[in-house]
């Protein structure tokens, strides 16, 4: 089980006016395996092999950390080398 606490912030829109939010304070728990990291100047990224051999990614840039879902149906192998080439590389998928 994977646990981490993402702080999120914004705004919300309400009759077409901008309204900024509270923080906000998120742990998201999930299971997983770690297959890969990578590192750059700007961001750590890990990458989880998750149930129904998907994958979810893990953003930290220090003060902004999330987690790449593809809208919570997991990445495929495919969209990892896509939009994550050297993660992808760092964790040898094809």
């Amino acid at each position: 089980m994977v646990a981490s606490s993402y702080r999120w912030e914004g705004l919300a829109r309400s009759r077409n006016v901008e309204v900024p939010l509270e923080q906000q304070v998120v742990e998201v728990r999930f299971q997983g395996e770690v297959v890969g990291t990578h590192s750059d100047e700007g961001a750590t990224y890990t990458l989880y092999r998750v149930p129904g051999d998907v994958y979810v990614v893990h953003v930290d840039k220090g003060e902004e950390v999330w987690l790449e879902t593809a809208g919570d149906r997991g990445l495929k192998e495919q969209q990892v080398g896509t939009f994550f080439p050297e993660l992808a590389a760092a964790a040898r998928l094809d």
